[in-house]
């Protein structure tokens, strides 16, 4: 990809290793922020983990 970047004559950034982990805090405080906020509609919290969800299931 930087090679195609360079040939357009443009700059790509990458975030450091660091900032490339899991969001999963990141998600869960937005999900906070908006509890908080009450503009969560369905407040069925009772859902059963699954580390290996697909994308495109529904719980």
């Amino acid at each position: 990809m930087s090679y195609k970047i360079k040939k357009i004559n443009k700059k790509i950034f990458y975030p450091k290793n660091n900032l490339c982990t899991d969001n999963a805090a990141m998600i869960a405080y937005i999900g906070y922020i908006k509890y908080k906020k009450k503009k969560i509609k369905n407040k069925n919290f009772n859902i059963k983990i699954n580390p290996k969800w697909k994308i495109n299931e529904k719980f």
